[in-house]
């Protein structure tokens, strides 16, 4: 952290901010003798923003239709254990 705080001039306080930040994200992880290790799956990341596309519009039929929350996470959860 010192080392990257002097490279582009910033407190060493405020890069140990921002890696704390990212690793609570879920997007680094820290190991002491590995370092930083960027924790970001872009081909997961783009199933993710697909899917949200279609579980939004298919979430907002089956809400039109009446179906609750919990009848919805049932639907999802009987087609997951499908592939489980």
């Amino acid at each position: 952290m010192r080392s990257l705080a002097d490279a582009i001039g910033i407190n060493m306080h405020t890069v140990n901010k921002a890696y704390a930040t990212l690793r609570q994200e879920g997007l680094l992880r820290l190991g002491r003798r590995t370092g930083a290790i960027i924790a970001v799956d872009l081909d997961k990341l783009k199933a993710m923003e697909e899917m949200r596309g279609h579980l939004r519009l298919a979430v907002a039929r089956a809400f039109c239709k009446g179906l609750s929350r919990e009848e919805i996470h049932q639907i999802v959860d009987e087609i997951y254990s499908v592939y489980e």
